[in-house]
Parts: C-alpha cells; structure tokens; sequence
C-alpha cells in the first residue's frame, strides 16, 4: 500500500501537471505576450463556394478562411449573407475557418456573402475593407451592382442596408441586403438582378441590424436606383449620417436647487424659451441652459416656501430637430427655502478661435445672473485691452459685448471687471477673469475662390474648420461658374457642399416616414490654405454628378 505522504505528493504532481496544460491551453486562445506586436490586418484567403460559382446545391454551407485567428466576436454581428436566408444564419469555427450554417438557400437565386470591415483578428487589427463574394444556386449569376460612399461616419456601427422595391418591405425589419463600410466609406451590393432599389445606411446603436426611426442617425440618397440589363452598374451620390428626431421632448424629473431655482431635465436637448405652467402660487421669471448639457434648464422663480408642494407641468418645448410637443406629465417637487450663497463663476468665452476684429465676444455663467447695465466691463492695466462698446444679456447666464470701433488687433488680453457681475441672489464674483483672444486685422484677411460645373441648381459651398464647425458658406446659382469667400481669417478649411433644390438654402436630410430623398451632397472635396492677404484657389471643380453611370462597374 503506498504511504499516504507519497499518495498526496502524486496527487499534487498530477494537479500541477493538469493545471499547466489548462493554462497552456488557454494561453493559446490569445495573443503570444513575447515578439514584436501583430500590426497587419487580417484578410479573407479563400471561401467556399468560391466566388462566382453556380449551380450550388440548395443545402450547401458557406465557408470562410481567414488569413489568421480572429476575434470571433467582432464577427457575430459583422457577416452578412443577401438576400437574407429564411433562417438567421448560424457561426461555427474550426480554427481560422468560419463555417456558416444558413438553412435551405432558395432555388435559382444569386447570393451574396458581405465579410464586414469590422471584423478583427486577435491582435484587435480591423480588416482594411469588406470582403464579398457571390454564387448562385441558378445556372447564371446576376450582374448588378450598385456602389457608394458613406461620408464622414464610417464608424464601428454604420450599416448600409438595400431594398428590393417590388417586394414588400418595412423599414423596423431586417433588409434582404446588408453590408457595412469600408474604412474610406466605401460600399458596394454585387450580384443584383434587375429592378428598382432603395438604398439606406444608418447607425447601428443596439447592434441589431434594424433601423430604429427616430432614434438611430439615418443616411437617406438623392433617389432611388434602376437597374436595367443595360444600366446594370449604379454608383449612388455620396450619402451624409443625419439625425432625424420623430420622438417629443418631453420632461423627465424636476427638483428644487435654492428657494429661486428649479433644475428641471428633459429626456433630451431643447431649445429656450420653454413654456411651463407650476401650480401652487410659483412665478417663473426666466429660464436658462446648463452651460455643458441643454437638456437641462434652470427655472428662476419667486421665491419659494419651504416645504410646499408644488406641481410642474411643461406646456410646449421644441427640441434641437424643431420637434415640438407639449405634455401631460405632471412633476411634483418640494418648495426649498434655503438661500443661494455662492458665488457665481464664467465658465465659458466665445470665441476660442482667431477672430476679426468686429467679432462680438460672449461670456457663459454657471447661472442666471442680475440684468442690470454694467457700466464697466474691462478693467484697465498695462497690456490689457479694454476697448468701449455695448453689453447685451442675451440669457439670464449669457453677456454679448461688442465692441463700438472693433476689438484691436493682435493677440488681445482682457481682464473681467468680476465687480460688475452679481447673480440674482445677488452674490458677486469672487475675483477678475482674465482670458486672450488672437485677432487678425482687416489688412491680413484672405480670399477663398473656385470653379463650380454649370448644373441649373443652386449648389451652396461650405467651408469649414477642423472641428467640423462651419465657418462661412456661399451660394452658386444655376448659371454661375465660379464662387468666392471673402474677409476670411488665415488658416486651414475645409470645403464641401450640397445641390439646394428646395432653394431654401439649407441641406435637406430626406424623411423616412413619410419617405422623401435628400438633397444630393456634393461628392468632391478639399483641403484649401488661406495665407494672409492671399487668393487662395481651390484645385477642385464642384458640381453634381448624376448617380447613374452607365457601362462601367462600381469601383470599391
């Protein structure tokens, strides 16, 4: 009989040896910790069927080889098979080979198999692009094709889903076709038969591949797409995310702040004025936006009893789409009758960029504060400037001063006179705010020009900074062959544009219920310098491009 130290002394050993190749086992599930990191994204090496095939048997699977392990869950929502199988498709893996089990195919059908960009391997490399392939179980395979770009939103998420227009469809159920973007933006649908499509892409926020109106950003195209034995290739405009807002605002909860404020949240931003009702003897004197969140508005009040209940009820609010609602959600809160004793701070000035110098220059607080004339604005002081002109509260919490004969010019000191400014409980700043604006003279301004095609319809040219903010834009009529952007601050900007067909000058989105397209946005681009006291030339001719452009395939 072996002793029992030895019995425990062979357990042990066997433990460890069982422990050490569950952890080698596992350890091989990810990424080898040693040698230089895996920066090359995967890519698709072979499937089956192969790409182009026909006449493949109704009951066959779909495989996919991969050029290294993948992160398996990247791609539980990122395969996408069109038109969609009667059963949702179900992934199987077997080292770098997905196996994708999708049910009985229909008969004489051309299938289209979309490998998303969002795919990644263990590393957390993304693949550079989709990769498609096609097969049918008919004996040909259909060639159309329709192809695009989405703009500015590729992002993890962005989908771009077709419909086949003579079959019923609704817009809160999965489409027949889906793909997503590659990292430029690019999409292509191969392998359509013809007939009539529409095309639209969104953002994916639940990740279950339906469009959520209302809620997630939407991209709509100019029209929908033909596809014709002759006309079998289709490239769409480029097509721009856009919010489209189909639910009210509405309140959500209201609490009392001191005995002169009330902090009401909406379920989502809003514009000023509210129209708001409190029952129980309360006056509303003015409302203002928390200076990092519209969604919150500050109520200034008479004052409050301590204790009181009090009944809120918001009568009309329009959100940032131009959704207006009222309601009939009635909030309760408790009167405070505790005092305001702090003191107020600035919390914001605009501008933050180089300005000329009759830019107005505005000043956010971090609450309402007292209306009253401010006789001195600038205190005075070697190298501060402190230029005469008018103060304006363009909200209880927010002062615009423009300057009577302009800011100056240069780099530009200024320091609040913080005496002048009390809020409405009347507590006074604290101490002087100093801040530094950069100002450009008239003289150093530049000139922005180019060329734009001859189309019939206005196009409006944008021109913007980094941060996307437009800084200027400029409309060419029908006729017009050239546009120019005068008085612009040196610096970097970016153009594009859209074809105004409302005329109202503004880009128009599209609707989706009822469905109506957008106004086609301009697919060419550019990057343009403007020096001081320069004409700076834009290299790129703008115009609309129809969207059909016949006998030549879609580029991806």
């Amino acid at each position: 009989m072996m002793p029992a130290v030895t019995l425990i002394r062979s357990i042990s050993r066997s433990a460890a040896l069982a422990a050490l190749f569950l952890f080698v086992g596992c350890a091989s599930q990810a990424p080898p910790s040693g040698g230089p990191p895996d920066r090359t994204s995967p890519f698709v090496v072979s499937t089956m069927p192969k790409d182009g095939a026909v006449g493949v048997s109704q009951d066959t699977p779909i495989e996919v080889l991969f050029s290294e392990d993948m992160d398996r869950r990247s791609l539980d929502r990122a395969v996408f098979v069109s038109p969609r199988p009667w059963d949702e498709p179900e992934l199987n893996w077997k080292g770098k080979k997905l196996r994708i089990e999708t049910g009985a195919l229909s008969p004489d059908r051309t299938y289209r198999v979309s490998i998303g960009s969002a795919g990644r391997d263990t590393y957390r490399n993304k693949m550079i692009t989709s990769h498609d392939f096609t097969f049918s179980t008919g004996a040909t395979i259909h060639n159309g094709e329709i192809g695009g770009r989405l703009r500015d939103d590729t992002g993890l998420g962005a989908l771009v889903v077709a419909f086949d227009l003579s079959e019923s469809f609704a817009l809160d159920a999965r489409a027949p076709y889906e793909t997503q973007p590659g990292a430029d933006g690019a999409f292509v649908f191969p392998g359509l038969r013809p007939g009539r499509y529409r095309v639209l892409a969104f953002t994916d926020l639940d990740e279950d591949q339906v469009l959520d109106l209302g809620i997630e950003p939407a991209a709509i195209p100019p029209e929908d797409v033909m596809l014709t034995i002759d006309r079998p290739y289709v490239r769409l405009r480029d097509l721009r995310m856009a919010h489209r807002d189909m639910i009210p605002p509405r309140p959500v909860v209201a609490r009392t702040v001191d005995s002169r404020r009330i902090r009401l949240k909406m379920n989502e931003p809003v514009s000023l004025p509210l129209r708001v009702e409190v029952q129980g003897d309360l006056y509303v004197r003015s409302a203002y936006h928390d200076p990092s969140d519209s969604s919150v508005v500050y109520l200034q009040t008479s004052p409050q009893i301590e204790g009181a209940t009090y009944r809120l009820t918001v009568l009309e609010a329009m959100d940032a789409q131009g959704v207006t609602a009222s309601s009939d959600t009635v909030l309760i809160l408790k009167g405070d009758g505790r005092l305001d004793t702090r003191a107020p701070a600035l919390v914001n000035v605009d501008p933050a960029e180089t300005v000329t110098s009759d830019a107005a220059i505005v000043l956010t607080f971090d609450e309402g504060m007292s209306q009253e004339a401010i006789e001195l604005l600038w205190l005075t002081g070697d190298s501060l400037s402190s230029p005469a002109g008018k103060a304006v509260w363009v909200r209880p919490n927010i002062l615009a001063f423009t300057a009577t004969e302009g800011l100056g010019e240069g780099r530009l000191k200024f320091l609040l006179n913080h005496e002048a400014f009390t809020d409405v409980a009347g507590n006074r700043m604290e101490k002087a705010k100093d801040f530094t604006i950069n100002v450009v003279s008239d003289r150093d301004l530049g000139v922005m020009m180019g060329e734009v095609h001859k189309s019939g319809t206005s196009i409006v040219i944008q021109a913007a900074r980094k941060d996307g903010y437009v800084v200027s834009e400029v409309t060419a009529t029908g006729e017009d062959t050239t546009y120019v952007f005068s008085d612009m601050v040196p610096g970097t900007y970016y153009l594009s544009g859209f074809a105004d067909t409302d005329g109202d000058g503004k880009w128009f989105a599209g609707s989706l219920a009822p469905y109506r397209p957008s106004e086609p946005i301009l697919d060419q681009v550019d990057t343009v310098e403007v020096r001081a006291r320069w004409e700076a030339v834009s290299e790129v001719r703008f115009g609309v491009r129809s969207s059909h452009q016949e006998g030549a395939k879609v580029e991806e």
